[in-house]
This record gives C-alpha cells, structure tokens and sequence, in this order.
C-alpha cells in the first residue's frame, strides 16, 4: 500500500500510513475509502457504520536515514537493496549432493551497480540466457557513486560460468539498441532547453548526458546514472 509523507514544519516528520475517509475526498476513486478489516466495505456515505467489524489497520515498518545529503543517500540505497532483495534462503535433505559453497561471479561488482537478472525467461524452449545490469544511483545524487561506472564481465564471469558471446538487447529482449532507437518518438517540449538544470562545464540548455557507450570485444559495459542495460549472453 502506497504511503505518503513530509516535512511540513522544521524538525517534523509526518508520515500517512492509510487514508481512511467516510466521504469522497476528490482524490480520484468516487467513493469513501473505508475499508474494514473483514472486508466489508463502508462505502455508503449516508449508511456508514454498517459493517460489523473495526476499520482497516495497516502496519509496516519506516527506517529513517540521518546522516549528510549525500551519505544519506548511500545509505538509503544500499538499506533498500538489503530490506527488498534480501537472499532466498532454501534447505535440502540431500547432503550427499549439496555443495557448501557456491558463487556464479569471480569478482565483486561495484558498489553503484546491482546485478538484476541472469536467468532464462522461457526455459522450456531453450531461451537464451540474459544478464541485466543497473546503476543504483541517480544523477547528482552522491559525489562518487553517481558517476558512470564500467564493469569488466571478464573478471566478472571469470570461474565456473564465462562468457562466449554477448549481445546487447533492449529491456524486453526482443530487439536491438539500433532498432529502439530507429522507433523512438521524439516530443518537442515547449521550454524544454530552459527549464534543464545547469551542470558545470555544460552549454547551457543542453543535457550534458554522456552518450551510451556500445560494448566491445572487451566486454566492459558502461553504465551511467539509472541506466539499465540488458544482454543475451551465451555461456561456455
């Protein structure tokens, strides 16, 4: 359930945790949001009360980061990735099989980079494997991490799993960066160079955004801030 919050006074915090009205409130849904724990729903506003149970409770948890702008957001990061993308824990009655030990990378990524996919998405017809990488940090958003990386697959992929051959793919996989970029649309935006947020040694009214670096024989891709990029890549 979404959550709204905000700093509407120096030295407060204020967090809605659930909207519960007995009216209309012109949010967007036409109708009282009185949800009830048994699932009634008290939506009649000159009948309200009718349900036999308690109004919804909503409980969850809030971690609050103090620290500077810029290690804050470091921290909030990393805490996010750790609390949403914990490790799947899986146990197994076979200890005769089991392997005590067992990574499919050779090196540490980066700090700033999360390792999103590496799987099939149909293996019942043999789909190629993908490997998806992100850049966890927004442009300006920490004096280091928000810059673009590289990350070298070869030192990566370097043990029990390396690469043969690697293609880039769009975000789905069905097409190339070339075919992407043939179909994109283009929308002029009236004021669109004045209202972009001045960068240091950028002409003014320009993005400054580094163009995306293609991936070579080397296999090093770059990733600048909240890139995603995608590959179809075959194992040896």
């Amino acid at each position: 359930r979404s959550m709204g919050g905000a700093s509407v006074a120096n030295g407060e915090l204020e967090l809605m945790v659930h909207r519960r009205t007995q009216a209309d409130d012109s949010r967007g849904v036409a109708q009282p949001m009185n949800e009830t724990m048994c699932g009634c729903r008290d939506q009649d506003p000159t009948q309200i009360g009718q349900c036999p149970c308690a109004g919804l409770t909503i409980r969850g948890s809030n971690f609050i980061v103090l620290d500077k702008i810029a290690d804050a957001h470091a921290t909030a990061r990393r805490v996010s990735e750790e609390i949403n993308f914990a490790p799947l824990v899986a146990f197994s009655k076979d200890t005769a099989k089991a392997q005590k030990s067992f990574s499919a990378v050779s090196a540490d990524l980066p700090e700033n980079v999360k390792l999103m996919t590496l799987g099939t998405t149909s293996p019942q017809y043999n789909d190629k494997v993908y490997l998806r990488l992100a850049h966890l940090f927004e442009a300006g958003e920490h004096p280091t991490l928000s810059q673009t990386v590289d990350v070298d697959l070869t030192k990566v992929f370097a043990g029990s799993l390396k690469i043969k051959t690697l293609t880039e793919v769009s975000l789905s996989g069905n097409r190339s960066p070339e075919e992407l970029a043939a179909a994109k649309m283009v929308w002029p935006v009236a004021g669109e160079a004045k209202q972009m947020p001045k960068v240091a040694g950028c002409e003014a009214g320009t993005s400054c955004v580094e163009e995306m670096r293609p991936v070579g024989d080397d296999m090093v891709v770059s990733l600048r801030p909240m890139d995603i990029r995608t590959f179809q890549v075959e194992f040896e």
